[in-house]
């Protein structure tokens, strides 16, 4: 039994998936399988993924309703004691990364390990910083929310309470970590290390998708009893000097 799985969806990733995959194949920790959810990819991006030839990469490629229901196909069949996520365009910040946080599950004895994370642009440059901090109930109320590609889940939480819910396309996410962290009170521990770098230009950070992603906020804010007025302006200042 792999001690984590990481979860990669992807469809159409010819161009950054191969560091991505790189990322986790040179981490320290080699007991974990690589489940790669692809959504019916028409470019290259399957031939790249199997010319690794590497046997933990656990490859399924078929439809899906999008991103949240391929990470909950994947999530099914994942087999490791702890669960993390990565993007197909994203990369771990260093090759300690799962060793560090496979270290504070069994030290901590918690259900959640998160940490930090880096928004990258093309060139390869560090555009904003996201500092996660301490778990608090009301820094929830008021906009606070660790990164989610930097989290990692003990399965068994994780299907106790529930995968992402289908029923909101861009803030499932946010959804998950309100009800994980604020609502269940799942037991967690913040780890002070950068864990993922991420690509800018994901589907939430999309101008168009804004909107959109705003009103997916504010009912995920009322369905758990928060004031959304404030936590809907406090979630959008606190992104200000992450850019610092």
């Amino acid at each position: 039994m792999p001690l984590m799985s990481i979860i990669m969806v992807c469809k159409n990733s010819e161009d950054l998936i191969a560091k991505s995959i790189s990322s986790v194949l040179d981490q320290k920790l080699k007991n974990f399988e690589l489940i790669i959810q692809d959504a019916l990819s028409s470019d290259r991006t399957l031939e790249i993924i199997t010319q690794f030839n590497d046997k933990r990469i656990k490859l399924v490629s078929e439809s899906d309703a999008g991103i949240y229901d391929g990470l909950n196909k994947a999530i099914k069949r994942s087999s490791g004691e702890v669960v993390g996520i990565l993007h197909s365009d994203d990369t771990y910040d260093s090759q300690d990364v799962l060793s560090l946080v496979w270290s504070a599950f069994e030290l901590e004895k918690v259900d959640l390990v998160y940490g930090d994370l880096k928004y990258i642009n093309a060139r390869g440059d560090i555009v904003r910083n996201w500092v996660a901090g301490d778990f608090s109930a009301l820094g929830c109320k008021l906009g606070w929310m660790p990164p989610h590609p930097a989290v990692f889940y003990r399965r068994s939480a994780l299907l106790q309470h529930g995968l992402f819910d289908l029923s909101f396309s861009i803030s499932s996410d946010y959804e998950m970590m309100l009800k994980l962290f604020y609502w269940k009170k799942v037991s967690n521990f913040y780890l002070p290390i950068y864990i993922t770098n991420m690509r800018l230009g994901g589907l939430s950070n999309q101008a168009k998708n804004l909107q959109r992603k705003t009103l997916e906020d504010i009912k995920i804010i009322r369905r758990y009893k928060i004031p959304w007025v404030i936590a809907i302006l406090a979630k959008n200042l606190r992104k200000f000097p992450q850019f610092l």
